[in-house]
């Protein structure tokens, strides 16, 4: 999706189907997902013109009503940059059941990388 204003994209965030506690690689090839319950967020970016707008929290919203109204059980991503409090409060949680998969995607993203994940009934 895009946050678009006067013919300019202003914003976007990219989500895709995806496993529950599993993340792709940071500059990795998507593989085809055919059986998942679950969304992730695997980028969202706003331009600095936009900054301040709430622009990012109508897209974060608007990916969780769909999320919802598709039957998703929610949605994965990973936090990076000091982003844990902006996540947490739509309502993600940090995942503590870290698999070998996840741990080495983690390891792809920066020190902070934290992977998130918001239960469809929690959501906010």
């Amino acid at each position: 999706m895009v946050y678009e204003y006067q013919n300019q994209i202003m914003a976007y965030i990219l989500t895709h189907p995806w496993q529950k506690g599993d993340a792709p690689k940071l500059d990795s090839v998507l593989s085809s997902i055919k059986e998942t319950k679950s969304l992730y967020i695997h980028d969202m970016a706003v331009s600095p013109s936009a900054q301040g707008l709430g622009v990012a929290k109508k897209l974060v919203n608007q990916v969780i009503t769909i999320s919802t109204n598709s039957d998703f059980a929610g949605i994965g991503l990973i936090a990076i940059q000091g982003a844990r409090t902006f996540w947490q409060a739509f309502g993600f949680q940090p995942f503590d059941n870290i698999s070998g998969s996840l741990s080495a995607s983690l390891a792809s993203y920066s020190d902070d990388a934290c992977y998130m994940y918001l239960q469809a009934d929690k959501a906010k």
